[in-house]
């Protein structure tokens, strides 16, 4: 901004700054739409001002823009991607993700990211076996943090448990027990981390290995919040939930719950807003508050980022509600005919 406090990449840049390091959505939202005035045939620019976009909730605002960089560049896979792997399959318009995933892969067959992005797709539509055809296509020793989640999502709707805990293991070995997370340079790499150990902790107590569930969710804490003063504070990769659930995991009540509602409090993002509802919602019904779970689910059933049927249908932390007949009716009620 020094150099060139006008051009068009200085307020771009000015734009990514803004959202990803100071998390001021509006403000990024302002830098993009000044650098629009003198790049207006940016598809750089449009998908990373739809990206924010989102963010504040403004939807058909940021759709607009996204179609407007796919006019532009209608062979970026990356922007397909952004579009078919997360957009329209927040939205639960799941035939038009297929599309621009397919798109995608058309123009670059073995693009990882394609893959695991439609094997995200396939799960939230509760085509597993197929969602797991995709994901086998990506090699196995794929380090990716994202590919990691969805190969731990997929054996966990399987209630493969054992798989997912072998490979959260393979992708923690490199990292010493008696090492703090934090020692990684990058905040992203710890959350995610943190968030692999508390997923391995509930798989392990759930095929009896309480002790390591233990040491597991003893070392996420550590992770994410390794002084009592440290301050959580919301950001990109859902860091004060994951807190939550690895406290749920140890079987501390109140400071589960208190943590799962103070990061739904303190979440103004439309993207990480509903995955926050869906946790506390999940700790209350692993508690045995039931009717607050079951109350919130059809609001998440309903909002971008919230959940979809098969979610509700597979996913093993919704279990304590399986034998109340409110939860099998939501379920039975919103699965396609």
């Amino acid at each position: 901004m020094a150099l060139a406090p006008d051009a068009g990449e200085s307020l771009i840049a000015q734009g990514a700054y803004r959202y990803r390091v100071l998390r001021d959505f509006e403000g990024a939202v302002l830098a993009y739409k000044e650098a629009q005035k003198r790049l207006p045939n940016s598809s750089f620019l449009l998908q990373n001002l739809a990206i924010v976009l989102r963010r504040t909730g403004r939807w058909q605002e940021a759709e607009a823009n996204f179609k407007r960089a796919l006019e532009l560049d209608p062979r970026d896979v990356t922007l397909l991607n952004a579009v078919g792997g997360r957009f329209y399959n927040y939205l639960r318009r799941f035939d038009e993700a297929h599309a621009a995933l397919d798109r995608a892969l058309e123009i670059s067959p073995d693009s990882e990211a394609a893959h695991v992005n439609r094997a995200g797709l396939l799960q939230s539509e509760g085509r597993l076996t197929e969602a797991g055809q995709e994901l086998a296509r990506i090699p196995a020793e794929s380090t990716d943090d994202y590919v990691l989640m969805f190969r731990v999502g997929q054996a966990m709707y399987e209630r493969q448990f054992d798989t997912a805990i072998s490979v959260i293991e393979r992708r923690l070995t490199p990292l010493p027990v008696g090492q703090p997370l934090d020692s990684f340079t990058e905040h992203v790499r710890q959350v995610t981390l943190g968030n692999a150990l508390v997923y391995l902790g509930f798989c392990q107590a759930w095929v009896g290995r309480q002790d390591e569930a233990h040491q597991s969710f003893t070392r996420a804490i550590e992770a994410i919040k390794p002084a009592p003063d440290t301050i959580v504070a919301p950001g990109g990769y859902g860091a004060p939930s994951i807190l939550a659930l690895a406290y749920a995991g140890l079987g501390e009540k109140q400071q589960a719950l208190e943590q799962a509602q103070r990061a739904v409090k303190d979440e103004t993002d439309a993207v990480n807003k509903p995955p926050a509802e869906v946790t506390l919602a999940q700790i209350q019904a692993l508690f045995g508050e039931r009717d607050a779970a079951i109350a919130a689910i059809p609001h998440l059933l309903k909002v971008p980022a919230g959940i979809t049927v098969a979610d509700l249908r597979f996913d093993p932390f919704w279990d304590p509600l399986r034998k109340d007949p409110r939860f099998q009716k939501l379920v039975a009620s919103s699965t396609p005919k």
